[in-house]
Parts: structure tokens; C-alpha cells; sequence
């Protein structure tokens, strides 16, 4: 159902983005790229170095009590998975276990125990992005003037609310049946069925490491002093992607207000996280530049905007994150 969902709004995206670009002046980019002003865009880099710090930041304080682990070494575990997920369909696909993974190797702990934490704090990151999922749709009655569409979207919220809890219900009331789907693909695994001589012994064996995870992850959430720690640095690191596009728009001479830059990029990241491409890798920008089209910013700013910031992100994600996957698994 997701990537039903993620591919129809990759391909509504991708039109929307070919009507928004078809009479674009690349003169006019070229233009703009010549009167850049490269300090700014150094300072979007720093804005995204602060960025994962914080993260590394959030996990220290996730595992604590469970690992006194180093803050340098999660900042590397942190930009490690950063790369894995960056190159997996969705988020937290395939870097949360790469960061349970190293973790548990590193400091000795067992990698299932370690995996509830890192759900843990993936959670936090998700609370916070819904903080500003629900600041910017109520933004968007101030940006948006058609009388109409406003009468519109409160049904549409009431209706997406309405799909969320039958979608969470119909998931909960199969969940046992999603579990035995895994365990039996698990299972086909070569390297997983030398250990196992049949499969009821794996399905006893997953289903004690993934109630395991469940329950520190119960364990870390209802933690208050966590959650709120959890919730605050989600809030904090997630305001330093604002902060990086805003300064790109300085560095081209340009001005937005906060309200639809927090618009933009919001829900431009949060149709990346439901997209089926890995990393949301296209369609993000994609998204970014006819959102910010849609708010008054003329398309060549529009694009080198979501092109710089992207970049900027990527710089760390890709090129730093491979890096550091590399020199985790060589000193392994």
C-alpha cells in the first residue's frame, strides 16, 4: 500500500514539476549561479553539520543508561546510516540496523536491544517532524488565499486522520501475519537456515528479538526525561534544514518569508520519506521547487535553491557518510 501510495505521488510530482519548468530561462540560472555568494553557501554546510551533530546528540542521550558510548563515534555511526538510508527506498530502511549493528559490535551490547533503542529515537525524530507537519499545514491558510481551497483542506485533513487510524488498525490487526511473511523470507536466507533446522525454530527465535526491541523501545519512549530531551533536539536539528535553505536563497540575493520556507520544506521532505525511491533522491527537489514555485519564488531561484540545499545535504549523506561506512567497516 505505501508504495502504491509513494509511486502515485512521485508521478503527480513529476508532472506537476514538468508544467512548472517548461518555460524556464536557463539564462536566467546561469545568471544567478555568477552572482552567487559562495559564503553563504558554506554556511549552509555548516547550518547541516550542525544538523547531524545534533542528531548524534539525541542518540547519546536515547542510549543512555544503556551505553556510555562515545558522542564522536555516534556522530560517525549517525552519518553511516545516513548514507545506507540515503540509498534504500524510505527512511530508517536499511541505517538503523547498520547503526544497531556497530553500535552493539563496538561497545558489546546485544544488537537487538540496541536496534529498540535506535527505533526510540527514530520516534523522537518523527514526533518532531510532525510538530512542523502540523505547523505548516496551519501556515498554509495564510499563504494561500483561495477561499475555496480553504473550505477544502480541513476535509482533507479529516480524511487523511481518518485513513491513518483505519490504515494503524488494519496494520495492528495483521501485524502477526506481516511477521510471519518476514520470518519465511528470512528464512529462504542461506546463511540464516544453517542455524535453523526448521522454520518454527527461526519463528521462535525472531519473535523473541523482535518482542525484545519492542520492549526497549516501550521502555525508552515512556522514559519522561528521553522523551522530552527526544522531542526538544528533533525540534532544534530539524530547524537547522530551514536555516540551510534560507541562506542559500541569501547567497543568490534573494528573501522568503519563514512561514513558506517552513511550508516548502517540510512537506517537501515529508513526500521524500513516502516515496519508494531510495532517499527520496529527485523527488524531493522535485517537490521543493514547485512548492516554492507555487509560493511566489521565481522558478530559476526556485530550482537552484532545492539543487544547492539538496547538494549540501548530500555532501554529508553520501560523500562523508560513504566515507565513514568505509573506514567503520575497515576498522571493524
Amino acid at each position: 500500500m505505501r508504495k502504491k501510495v509513494g509511486a502515485l505521488v512521485t508521478i503527480i510530482i513529476l508532472i506537476l514539476l514538468f508544467f512548472t519548468l517548461k518555460d524556464i530561462q536557463f539564462k536566467e540560472i546561469y545568471t544567478a549561479l555568477t552572482q552567487i555568494n559562495i559564503s553563504y553557501v558554506l554556511l549552509a554546510l555548516v547550518a547541516f553539520l550542525i544538523y547531524y551533530m545534533l542528531w548524534a546528540l539525541r542518540l547519546k542521550n536515547t542510549l543512555a543508561g544503556y551505553v556510555k558510548a562515545s558522542y564522536f563515534y555516534l556522530l560517525k555511526i549517525v552519518w553511516a546510516g545516513a548514507f545506507v538510508n540515503t540509498i534504500t527506498p524510505g527512511v530508517g530502511v536499511g541505517g538503523e540496523p547498520v547503526r544497531a549493528y556497530y553500535i552493539g559490535e563496538k561497545y558489546n551490547k546485544p544488537k537487538t536491544k540496541v536496534l529498540g533503542f535506535i527505533a526510540a529515537d527514530q520516534f523522537f525524530n518523527i514526533l518532531g517532524l510532525t510538530l512542523y507537519v502540523i505547523a505548516s499545514t496551519i501556515l498554509i491558510f495564510f499563504l494561500i488565499d483561495i477561499t475555496v481551497l480553504k473550505n477544502i483542506i480541513p476535509i482533507i485533513l479529516v480524511a487523511l486522520a481518518l485513513i491513518s487510524v483505519l490504515a494503524f488498525y488494519v496494520f495492528w490487526k495483521n501485524a502477526h501475519k506481516e511477521l510471519h511473511w518476514i520470518e519465511k523470507r528470512l528464512y529462504h536466507l542461506k546463511s540464516i537456515r544453517k542455524h535453523f533446522k526448521t522454520l518454527p525454530d527461526f519463528e521462535k527465535y525472531f519473535t523473541r528479538k523482535f518482542h525484545n526491541i519492542t520492549n526497549i523501545l516501550k521502555e525508552a519512549i515512556t522514559n519522561r526525561n528521553k522523551l522530552s530531551i527526544g522531542i526538544i533536539l528533533s525540534v532544534i536539528y530539524r530547524s537547522f534544514e530551514y536555516v540551510a535553505a534560507y541562506v542559500i536563497f541569501l547567497a543568490l540575493g534573494q528573501d522568503i518569508s519563514l512561514a513558506a520556507l517552513l511550508v516548502v520544506v517540510t512537506f517537501a521532505h515529508l513526500l521524500g520519506d513516502i516515496s519508494p525511491i531510495p532517499g527520496g533522491i529527485g523527488l524531493v527537489e522535485s517537490a521543493m521547487i514547485v512548492l516554492y514555485s507555487a509560493v511566489g519564488v521565481p522558478i530559476h531561484i526556485a530550482a537552484l535553491v532545492a539543487l544547492l540545499t539538496r547538494t549540501a545535504f548530500y555532501f554529508y549523506t553520501v560523500l562523508v557518510g560513504g566515507l565513514t561506512l568505509l573506514s567503520l567497516q575497515k576498522n571493524k
